[in-house]
């Protein structure tokens, strides 16, 4: 199978180095890498690369976002932002190109891999809906333009009788009842082609399918239609069987879902929508915003068009903008400091390769385990204490020293401080820990 052409567009060398020798560890062919704008605009009419990571702020009179555009307009080719600025502002910004992806730096090899297969899918997916709806389109035009001709045809058919005899009544009054139904029963095809049209209209997203509803046939959420998105094959979801719900679908969003039936199937032609996660074959959990609507057929019979669109790229956005892109910048890049950004259930939102580094784990590998798996039991005491203090409120910060194990079977003595990250509320809703490591001091007793 041929490698994925992918070209880089990163103003600093040492960052584009280590982008490429993680995209090829992964397979991927490298076509190119850029350090400004203009440049890169070049580049990708020359290379014709299958997908561009682009960071936003670059050399020259461009910035990354702005040659997004361009080359979106000129060429069509997906683009996936990389920065270490996740504020506000530079998210409204980076948005107006459509992109397919946002990563924030530092990330982890997997991150990128998940992102680029992700937007790849995406765009894939993008091209077959706009030629499907396209076919759609052309075909209900046609047939909307044929129902009126015969609705001309019937109404101008009612207008050749002649004043009528007083022996041809009958046969014109039977002629006229026949072209008042037939003029119905084509109403109310074009009305239903209208509908379905604008159904189309209104779902249009990244996966649409439809769900047959009936009063024999149980209101179960259809996921195998989610399994090549999450890189499942047919016969591993033929597998799960009755167990691909509690398999696939978040514990906390099982209730939303019902929910979502609940609405959806209540208010006929109503657009509902949830959003809710799924456990993507890596083991990591993909967010989905999920639209329908539901179209009666009959009294308990019916079909609810769904769209879904992966938003996972915008959660995981969302979860570290409050962080100030000076701090963030800052410490993330920094190789004697591992940071990880948890939110308030102790969850590890993101890593620096530094603690990869330090450990062995992998921001995946960490959120699989127990914190006992990898800390020592009379430290991770204390800091469960003081992580329940924290979260709450009642203190703003607290630093412990613990025994780490890792990955590779060794151990390490670390200096870890945890900070509470406020929101625009002034709400605690991430927490920043900084880890240090410090064997050598506590084994020469420095």
């Amino acid at each position: 199978m041929k490698p994925v052409q992918v070209m880089i567009v990163e103003d600093e060398a040492i960052v584009s180095v280590d982008i490429r020798e993680n995209l090829v560890n992964f397979g991927y062919n490298v076509v190119g890498i850029s350090s400004s704008g203009e440049a890169a605009i070049e580049d990708a009419i020359k290379n014709k690369p299958e997908i561009i990571l682009m960071d936003i702020h670059l050399n020259g009179k461009m910035n990354g976002i702005e040659t997004a555009k361009q080359i979106k307009k000129k060429l069509g080719i997906p683009v996936i932002y990389l920065t270490a600025y996740g504020d506000d502002k530079t998210l409204k910004k980076a948005l107006e190109a459509s992109p397919s992806g946002y990563l924030l730096k530092p990330f982890v090899p997997r991150e990128l891999h998940t992102s680029i297969q992700t937007a790849l899918y995406k765009n894939s997916q993008d091209k077959e809906v706009k030629l499907a709806r396209l076919s759609y389109i052309q075909k209900n035009i046609l047939k909307k333009n044929a129902l009126k001709k015969r609705l001309q045809k019937i109404e101008v058919d009612s207008h050749r009788y002649p004043p009528n005899p007083q022996e041809e009544k009958l046969n014109r009054l039977k002629n006229i009842r026949e072209m008042i139904r037939r003029k119905k029963m084509i109403e109310n095809e074009l009305q239903r082609v209208i509908k379905q049209q604008e159904t189309i209209e209104i779902l249009l997203g990244d996966l649409l399918f439809s769900q047959e509803i009936n009063e024999f046939t149980p209101h179960i959420f259809p996921l195998e239609e989610f399994a090549q998105i999450l890189e499942y094959t047919k016969e591993e979801v033929l597998r799960m069987g009755n167990l691909i719900i509690p398999l696939l679908i978040h514990s906390e969003d099982f209730q939303i879902m019902e929910d979502y039936f609940k609405k959806v199937i209540s208010q006929p032609n109503q657009l509902a929508e949830f959003e809710f996660r799924l456990k993507h074959k890596s083991g990591i959990y993909r967010w989905f915003s999920l639209k329908g609507i539901f179209h009666k057929t009959g009294q308990k019979n019916g079909n609810i068009f769904h769209s879904a669109k992966d938003i996972t790229w915008l959660k995981n956005l969302q979860y570290t903008s409050h962080i100030s892109r000076e701090k963030f910048a800052a410490i993330s890049n920094n190789p004697y400091f591992g940071i990880a950004i948890l939110d308030t259930d102790a969850k590890i939102l993101n890593i620096n390769p530094t603690i990869e580094s330090l450990t062995g784990y992998t921001k995946e590998d960490l959120n699989w385990l127990h914190f006992s798996d990898y800390i020592g039991l009379k430290e991770l005491r204390s800091i469960c204490q003081n992580f329940e203090k924290l979260k709450i409120g009642l203190i703003d910060t607290f630093q412990a020293e613990v025994f780490i194990h890792t990955k590779s079977k060794g151990a390490l003595w670390g200096y870890m401080i945890f900070n509470a990250i406020y929101n625009q509320e002034k709400m605690i809703d991430r927490i920043l820990c900084t880890l240090v490591d410090i064997s050598e001091s506590k084994l020469f007793g420095k």
